[in-house]
């Protein structure tokens, strides 16, 4: 029976994990439409100023 517990706590876990990253991806997807891949490319390599 804990043995049930511990994997369902588990898959709980590693849900809550894949929603968390879901989440980045979107923010990532969103990020290179509004800013263009090249330009989300180049200002990943300078130090973070917002854009103007």
């Amino acid at each position: 029976m804990k043995k049930t517990i511990a994997s369902t706590e588990f898959i709980v876990r590693m849900n809550e994990e894949a929603n968390r990253l879901r989440g980045l991806a979107v923010a990532f997807d969103k990020a290179i439409a509004q800013f263009g891949a090249k330009n989300l490319a180049a200002s990943l390599k300078t130090p973070c100023k917002t854009p103007a």
